[in-house]
């Protein structure tokens, strides 16, 4: 069985984070890096926020761009408990 097109934004955002649990990265750069229309990663993003799997990091720049990164529930679900390097 495959996942539904609608869903392998959101897994290629997880594969990153639980590979990389200390890297943070903007909704533009994601959409960049895994090939996704920008609008439709925010949306993920949002939704993945809402859910825990990410958390933001930090705002930089004059525009307050969100950096986002491993949100608690997808840090316990790698099991690293919340705890960064």
């Amino acid at each position: 069985m495959t996942a539904p097109s609608s869903a392998w934004p959101a897994l290629k955002v997880i594969a990153f984070f639980a590979a990389n649990p200390d890297e943070h990265m903007s909704a533009r750069d994601m959409a960049l890096k895994f090939d996704v229309p920008r609008q439709n990663m925010q949306c993920v993003v949002s939704r993945m926020s809402r859910q825990g799997w990410l958390e933001v990091h930090s705002r930089v720049g004059q525009g307050g761009e969100i950096l986002w990164r491993a949100g608690p529930v997808l840090l316990q679900t790698i099991g690293a408990g919340g705890a960064r390097g």
